[in-house]
């Protein structure tokens, strides 16, 4: 299920909609490396995870000594889960949805030097997967992130200033095709967020191309 075709989001947007993300021009990058560090701090301290069972798995920088593994899925090997859990971050397409008459700032104007105010939005989402050793301990995993981000979505979207973050489904448990000894369920997230930037033309875009067209005839 693609998380961003099951929810409705209002379009009216605010000046404090407007996500500081923009202003990085990688805000799906960025969302992925926050949601790595939230869950890398929450299993980095025995006392912060919630079930009794996953506070051995502590997380460290080190990769061949610590207990869980948290990657994103680009940086992800099969073959460094040795006998351990792990949780794997992939992000989902994004979309931009056209705001107003072709996404012209609602109320704004021209300026006198001919800068012009748009705005849109993105929605995207993330799929966290929880990987354990067998499908208990994945189940009991994937509970302890989808809990997390559920009780942090609220701080999430007002630091973020995001149109919408919601945690948006926990899925059944099964095999990893890449690991046959590791069971998974995935924790799908959705994100939506406003992009507002000024357009300043000194001259028409395509007067300032070179543009050589061969013809040849048939």
């Amino acid at each position: 299920m693609s998380p961003h075709n099951a929810i409705t989001i209002t379009t009216d947007a605010v000046d404090d909609e407007v996500s500081a993300l923009c202003s990085s021009g990688l805000p799906p990058l960025i969302l992925t490396g926050l949601f790595l560090r939230m869950l890398q701090a929450h299993f980095s301290d025995a006392d912060e995870i919630e079930h009794p069972s996953l506070k051995d798995n502590v997380w460290t920088q080190d990769k061949e000594t610590s207990n869980i593994l948290i990657r994103p899925a680009y940086d992800f090997d099969a073959l460094d889960l040795m006998s351990r859990p792990a949780i794997m971050i992939r992000r989902q397409p994004v979309s931009t949805r056209i705001l107003g008459m072709n996404n012209r700032l609602q109320g704004g104007h021209i300026d006198p030097d001919g800068a012009e105010s748009y705005e849109t939005m993105h929605a995207s989402g993330h799929i966290i997967f929880a990987m354990g050793r067998t499908g208990e301990e994945a189940e009991i995993l994937g509970a302890e992130v989808w809990r997390h981000f559920m009780h942090f979505q609220p701080a999430i979207r007002k630091d973020l200033k995001l149109a919408r973050f919601q945690v948006m489904e926990l899925s059944e448990v099964g095999k990893v095709e890449e690991a046959s000894e590791h069971w998974a369920t995935a924790i799908s997230v959705f994100t939506a967020y406003y992009e507002r930037w000024t357009l300043i033309l000194e001259a028409p875009i395509l007067k300032t191309l070179d543009i050589v067209a061969n013809i040849t005839a048939g």
